[in-house]
């Protein structure tokens, strides 16, 4: 009986979620020596940049403009292995307005228009205290 409450209850929160208004983008990145730049096109703003590496390394940063930048060695230090960064901005062109059926008493034009989120992912890898560029190897020939 157990087991059946837990699982009813676990299937309950699966359905349970919010609406996650973000689309890819493309950014340009640079990453030369410690130091990882990201920049987002011009129709974006408010860029924050997390980078997660090995042996529980994060950081983050965030800019109020179109690039984002972190060092690594500032950050706690920069070990061997693959990092993963994503990065995340509010669109200046397309917005959403919130529709929630609790409103907490405010007036029905109390739902402010909010920017569209653009959302970029990328990895890197880093070797005796620098960002190396990994060379994908020679492509296949048909």
């Amino acid at each position: 009986m157990r087991k059946t409450s837990l699982l009813l209850a676990g299937g309950m929160c699966v359905l349970v979620y919010a609406p996650v208004l973000a689309g890819e983008i493309q950014v340009s990145e640079e990453l030369e020596g410690s130091r990882v730049t990201i920049t987002v096109p011009k129709n974006y703003f408010n860029a924050k940049l997390v980078v997660t590496g090995p042996n529980r390394f994060q950081t983050d940063a965030f800019s109020k403009g179109t690039t984002v930048s972190v060092d690594l060695i500032k950050a706690g230090g920069i070990d061997a292995g693959v990092y993963r960064y994503e990065v995340s901005a509010a669109s200046t062109k397309t917005t959403w307005t919130s529709r929630s059926g609790l409103n907490n008493g405010r007036g029905p034009n109390d739902n402010p228009k909010r920017p569209l989120t653009g959302v970029a992912y990328g990895t890197f890898t880093a070797k005796d205290g620098i960002i190396v560029k990994v060379d994908p190897g020679p492509k296949e020939e048909d």
